[in-house]
């Protein structure tokens, strides 16, 4: 049932009917005055609907072969055909049930006018019968108002942190009222009473939830999706606890494995954090976070780690005690993704994120308690997704601390700094679907890719974005890495989950003008589906996985590439197999540098039941140098290192 990791969610289908039933039926439409089409579809399927393979598949051959009812249902239910970084099936299109059948008919239609397809014109009540064969069911039962306002809350504390608060899908799949009825309320009752491998817990069978409960939420799930609660600043305030106060933490460091010794690995199904020794090889603690971890970062002198995950925790964990502990705690709203930690030398907090409500919250960095909180986008409409989620939060500012939120579909960046009011600095229009970004070298600019092959450019220093770079084949892009080319100087790189292709920029706009904010150099890998790039200042190599890639010995391998050679050659390196793990749903994500830069560390994923390991890589060499198994290193979704986190 759950979906992880980083998602390819394709935007498609949504705005009132222009087709006429003249022009369809005398062939006349122009593909090209389709503002529907342009507006929501190009972007992954291509102006002219032919798609971006391997991943955007042509929506002209696709209505050619298909039948009409199987064109509806793949609208209404979307369609899960890779499987990603996590090893989970992917909603590649998500379902667009909601739309209305005036909206499917016509993007039908003018999907037919373009391909040449001879048909009848396709009506709302063609779409409204097949839609109505899916939603029938004979067992969803409706709820009292006492009982639906439980299971709400059942949702919201249990499933939104995966599924999403509209039940839109995020780390899991969709479950939308209409799909949850084909499956009936005792199917399930059995799904939330056993789980599946892939991380869907067993609620049932680990007594986490009764079976009274599971029942209301068997049936809730049948009802529409109500709008979304709020969860403000006294609700914040509310959650939060002081486990261990200042007072009784150690003075000095008692933990025997220093900080930047240290890697992290998010241990996503299980709601865990495995606190890695990284010179003797093993773990040194395992530390209860909460479920389906997701990003983390550290105080500037490596004392606390910091951890959110999805369902919208923050947790501190006091990395100088004995046995590392959480020391405080506090939940900032339903699910959420990132937060940032400022290293200042004035007003250092906590500033965290959340995908709803879509609000950051400033947070006291010895304890995390709530000291403001702002809503970045109030909906008019409660019950849709706001357009304002919060993808990345990052800290900058070396006198007085700052913060860049980034945020996904609006494409709007907010910058400020901590105050008691949650007053924002400034408002930046950046680009749509932006994903998560890094510095430059020298830290003054931010370099952000957005889905529609762009990379905008904020510089910290003037307060604007300074330039949008068009990025042939960047579908998806990463946060990036930086390094000095032979020829070009200072530049920024990323790979992407939707393309082939490393784009390389040129980032020194006083040294190098002719290359700044310029498409330098493209490296073409053999396929698509990388997260993560890296490279380190001592070091030569550019190293790329490939996790998305539905092909298992790609996600089952890394590439590596010479960044000074001329005309490089791309090595591909089978991490899996030197864990002994190889296979189909084994995924190798996520290089990361010791401290010194001598070694890379790549997570090797695969599904609760089954193994998962860290492969240790020697960098100048690509040689195999360890393999770290142990029965606690359950489904690491990213391994960090601390020291990496501290240089940057």
């Amino acid at each position: 049932m759950r979906l992880s990791g980083f998602l390819l969610f394709i935007y498609l289908l949504s705005s009132p009917a222009w087709l006429s039933a003249t022009s369809l039926a005398d062939n006349s439409v122009n593909p090209n005055n389709s503002l529907s089409f342009q507006k929501h579809c190009s972007n992954c399927h291509n102006s002219d609907a032919k798609g971006k393979p391997p991943f955007f598949p042509s929506l002209i051959e696709k209505v050619k072969t298909e039948d009409l009812n199987y064109i509806i249902k793949m609208i209404l239910t979307g369609r899960f055909a890779i499987e990603a970084d996590l090893a989970h099936v992917v909603p590649i299109m998500p379902g667009w049930d909601y739309l209305a059948n005036e909206d499917i008919a016509e993007i039908i239609n003018y999907l037919y006018t373009s391909a040449k397809v001879v048909s009848p014109i396709v009506t709302a009540e063609d779409v409204a019968q097949q839609r109505g064969r899916l939603q029938y069911t004979e067992d969803a039962v409706a709820l009292s108002e006492h009982d639906f306002n439980q299971a709400q809350l059942l949702y919201m504390e249990k499933c939104a942190a995966c599924h999403g608060v509209h039940r839109e899908g995020a780390a899991g799949s969709a479950l939308t009222d209409w799909k949850m009825r084909t499956s009936g309320t005792q199917g399930l009752k059995e799904i939330l009473h056993y789980g599946t491998p892939w991380g869907m817990p067993n609620w049932g069978t680990s007594e986490r939830l009764s079976a009274e409960d599971m029942s209301l939420m068997a049936r809730f799930l049948q009802s529409p999706p109500p709008p979304a609660p709020s969860f403000d600043f006294d609700a914040i305030s509310a959650s939060w606890q002081e486990l261990i106060p200042i007072q009784k933490r150690p003075s000095r460091r008692k933990f025997k494995v220093h900080p930047k010794d240290l890697f992290v690995s998010l241990l996503h199904d299980v709601g865990q954090v495995a606190l890695i020794d990284s010179i003797n090889r093993k773990i040194a603690a395992i530390v209860d976070t909460g479920l389906a971890p997701h990003s983390i970062d550290v105080s500037k002198n490596g004392r606390y780690l910091y951890v959110i995950s999805r369902g919208g925790e923050v947790v501190m964990i006091d990395l100088y005690m004995r046995t590392p502990k959480v020391v405080a705690k506090v939940r900032i709203g339903y699910e959420a993704r990132s937060l940032a930690i400022s290293h200042a030398k004035r007003n250092n907090h906590v500033m965290a994120g959340a995908y709803w409500p879509p609000q950051i919250t400033t947070l006291n960095p010895a304890t995390l308690h709530p000291v403001s909180s702002r809503l970045l986008d109030k909906h008019p409409d409660p019950s849709q997704q706001s357009e304002a989620r919060i993808t990345q939060v990052i800290s900058f500012g070396k006198s007085n601390a700052r913060f860049i939120i980034v945020t996904n579909k609006v494409g709007k960046l907010y910058i400020t700094a901590p105050n008691n009011t949650g007053e924002l600095s400034s408002e930046h229009n950046a680009a749509a679907y932006l994903r998560s970004g890094s510095f430059d070298r020298s830290g003054q600019f931010f370099l952000i890719p957005a889905d529609d092959e762009k990379v905008v450019v904020f510089d910290t220093l003037a307060s604007k974005v300074i330039a949008t770079i068009e990025a042939k084949g960047l579908v998806g892009g990463n946060a990036g890495s930086h390094y000095v080319d032979p020829h070009y100087g200072p530049v920024w790189a990323t790979s992407a989950m939707g393309g082939s292709a490393i784009v390389v920029i040129g980032t020194d706009p006083d040294k190098h003008p002719e290359n700044a904010w310029q498409v330098v150099r493209t490296f073409n890998l053999p396929s698509a589906g990388s997260l993560s790039i890296q490279t380190h200042a001592t070091s030569k190599n550019l190293w790329i996985d490939a996790p998305l890639n539905a092909a298992s010995d790609i996600s089952n391998s890394v590439f590596v590439i010479n960044q000074y050679a001329s005309k490089p050659t791309i090595q591909t390196l089978p991490i899996a197999s030197w864990a002994d793990l190889a296979g189909h749903q084994v995924r190798v994500l996520h290089p990361q540098y010791n401290k010194d830069g001598s070694e890379v560390w790549f997570t090797v994923f695969d599904r609760q039941d089954r193994e998962s390991a860290i492969v240790v890589v020697e960098d100048a060499t690509q040689k195999l140098k360890y393999v770290l198994k142990d029965s606690r290193l359950v489904t690491p979704t990213r391994t960090f290192s601390i020291a990496s986190m501290l240089t940057h």
